[in-house]
């Protein structure tokens, strides 16, 4: 009896903080840490491309970092169920959109993980806000490289040259593009340009941010 309780107990999802059980990647404890350390900060860059930010998480956050890694590197797209309510900033929740749209990953790595994370990332919130997600609004060329060494203003010419939006894109009015983290922004001030062309307005949702400009 006390085997199959043990059983049960590690097979069960545990909390990214302190890795205790949890229906959540952060139990009630740990999320209210997570939160302390970004109480949802958004600071002024590229503010100009888009209407409004909402960002959860902290990306300086070593717990962050590891769910996110674990996500992206370990193929478990399952642990993006573990998104909840509670997870999200509050100013989010009163927002309806027409569509929520993902920024497109290099298809390189989305067919070596099986899944892209945020497009996974859109459906999950599309779920939650009971709006509609758009898949496919952007088509984006492989690239083989990393962007990671590249500076704020070559990201910005270079994401030109790799991403553009999916003829066709019907989706109008106001639209929430996804994103799972931003470090320079250079990413999705170039989709936000992009839907502003069918767009009145264009929110962002980031899971976490690199907060750079504190």
């Amino acid at each position: 009896m006390n085997l199959a309780k043990n059983l049960i107990q590690e097979l069960m999802p545990r909390c990214e903080g302190c890795g205790k059980p949890s229906p959540s990647f952060l139990c009630t404890s740990c999320l209210s840490i997570e939160r302390s350390k970004s109480s949802f900060y958004f600071g002024p860059v590229l503010r100009n491309s888009w209407d409004q930010a909402h960002i959860s998480f902290d990306y300086d956050s070593k717990v962050i970092q590891n769910w996110l890694w674990r996500i992206k590197e370990k193929s478990q797209a399952e642990r993006l169920q573990d998104l909840k309510f509670e997870h999200l900033p509050p100013n989010m929740l009163e927002c309806s959109y027409d569509a929520i749209v993902a920024f497109p990953g290099d298809p390189t790595r989305s067919s070596r993980r099986l899944f892209d994370v945020a497009d996974y990332l859109g459906r999950r919130l599309a779920k939650l806000l009971g709006q509609n997600f758009f898949s496919g609004a952007f088509v984006r060329r492989a690239f083989l490289g990393t962007l990671k060494d590249f500076g704020v203003n070559e990201r910005r010419a270079f994401i030109t040259k790799l991403v553009s939006l999916r003829s066709g894109f019907l989706p109008s009015g106001r639209l929430l593009l996804v994103d799972d983290v931003m470090t320079s922004g250079a990413s999705l001030e170039w989709g936000a340009q992009l839907l502003k062309t069918r767009a009145n307005r264009v929110d962002v949702y980031v899971l976490a941010r690199k907060f750079i400009s504190k």
